[in-house]
């Protein structure tokens, strides 16, 4: 949600701005930077026109949306003429609305970034980021910077959805075929089975799954909803805790740190060609996408009130790769932010790459092993002794 607030800075001078978020982060943010807060209330018309107005947009048209916006500018074309022929030419409802609200409210006086802001399809980075664009007189580029943010988001969705729809699909196949055999094999063929084959554990286990399976399905739906509850809670309400533990597990932690990090760092690349201070841009990007990375950069904050350079204040980070801090030294140094924090975007998206390529074949055969595994379980606990019986009771017939 959206937040309006009026505080006194550092200076004693006063500030007003809005901030997307819960209202305790606005206010932890804040008190962050030494500000005191005077006013601090929801911005309702923002709130309920994203709840009932906004049609959530893909990344990639965005994308496509913000590089043709750039480009018109670059040509000579007025914003009105801009959004008229963007509204033309596209083929998505909810991006012509869009821009239609857009349009209605630049001809009732608002700059660009508060008409996405009122229009409620971009978020709170963009809106950021083209307030600072438009201020600088730098916008096509800063309009850029976000294509690609917008595109490398899209990228890394794919690249998950990629990775885990083979074993979820297969997942969901074994389960399918473990319930018909619990309701219709396992009842149909029990008493085949022999008296000497019901006092084994397997067999005791199998036929206590199938049971479970017949008669407390339920159980099935309860769990599985039990765990997405306990993993939001924590992802949640200890996300330090949730973060270190899964950046441990083997090839996964790591893959996954790397990928916030490279989107973190695309994301400081594009406040920062906003012209954005790097201070502002760390509190912006914590406000708008906080995450156990954006945490550990906020720390770094209190290092350079302290007096510290920025790469200072980074290196005192244990979990921050020496990567990170070496890069923004050099880019402190020749006053090349920006080309430094891009830098550094590549190359956590280059190992991203190499990791998500690895993980991937590891993966599928890994799936296929429990598959066969879960099968063999089943001919060797169930399937075999009933033909054994039979057999014996046919004089061999089987």
């Amino acid at each position: 949600m959206y937040w309006q607030y009026v505080a006194l800075n550092n200076f004693g001078k006063e500030v007003a701005g809005s901030f997307h978020g819960t209202r305790k982060d606005a206010r932890a943010l804040m008190q962050d930077q030494g500000w005191i807060v005077i006013k601090l209330f929801p911005e309702w018309d923002v709130f309920w026109k994203e709840l009932f107005y906004r049609q959530k947009i893909d990344h990639k048209i965005l994308a496509d949306m913000l590089k043709n916006l750039a480009g018109m500018l670059e040509v000579g074309l007025s914003m009105n003429e801009i959004l008229e022929n963007l509204t033309e030419t596209t083929g998505h409802n909810s991006v012509r609305m869009a821009l239609a609200r857009m349009r209605n409210d630049l001809n009732k006086g608002y700059l660009l970034w508060e008409a996405m802001k009122r229009c409620g399809a971009f978020g709170p980075m963009a809106i950021s980021c083209v307030s600072a664009g438009e201020e600088s007189g730098n916008l096509p580029e800063v309009l850029r910077s976000l294509a690609s943010t917008f595109e490398f988001t899209d990228e890394v969705k794919k690249k998950i959805w990629g990775a885990v729809a083979y074993p979820l699909g297969l997942c969901g196949l074994i389960s399918a075929a473990s319930v018909i055999i619990s309701v219709k094999l396992v009842p149909a063929l029990r008493d085949f089975l022999p008296a000497a084959s019901m006092d084994k554990m397997s067999v005791k286990l199998f036929l206590w799954y199938c049971h479970l399976v017949q008669y407390h399905w339920y159980v099935f739906a309860v769990v599985p909803l039990i765990a997405v509850m306990f993993f939001w809670y924590w992802h949640r309400f200890h996300a330090d805790i949730f973060f270190k533990c899964l950046y441990k597990i083997p090839v996964l932690g790591p893959l996954v740190k790397e990928m916030q990090l490279s989107l973190y760092f695309l994301n400081l690349y594009t406040y920062q060609k906003s012209g954005i201070t790097i201070k502002d841009s760390i509190g912006y990007i914590h406000a708008h996408q906080s995450n156990y990375i954006s945490r550990m950069f906020l720390k770094c904050l209190n290092g350079i009130d302290h007096g510290l350079c920025f790469w200072e204040a980074v290196k005192q980070e244990q979990e921050i790769p020496k990567v990170v801090y070496q890069n923004i030294r050099r880019g402190e140094i020749q006053g090349k932010y920006e080309e430094y924090f891009r830098h550094i975007h590549g190359y956590f998206k280059t190992r991203t790459e190499e990791a998500t390529r690895t993980l991937i074949p590891i993966l599928q055969p890994a799936f296929i092993l429990i598959g066969g595994v879960m099968i063999m379980f089943l001919i060797g606990t169930f399937i075999v002794p009933i033909y054994t019986n039979l057999n014996s009771m046919m004089n061999g017939m089987f």
